[in-house]
């Protein structure tokens, strides 16, 4: 099963948020929310390079 860069992108700020979140955090509430805004900030970012990178690809 191939995944499409939409959820590609998803799974890959989902991995790598809760590895960062379980490096950095000592318990488990905080690895939660450092987990889920790691993945906002993660999605949104790549979002917004994305939208900035797309007048080069015409």
């Amino acid at each position: 099963m191939l995944l499409g860069p939409f959820p590609a992108l998803l799974l890959c700020a989902l991995l790598i948020s809760v590895v960062f979140a379980c490096v950095f955090q000592p318990t488990a509430k905080e690895r939660f929310f450092a987990a889920l805004r790691y993945f906002l900030i993660l999605v949104i970012l790549s979002l917004a390079v994305a939208w900035l990178m797309y007048p080069l690809s015409r």
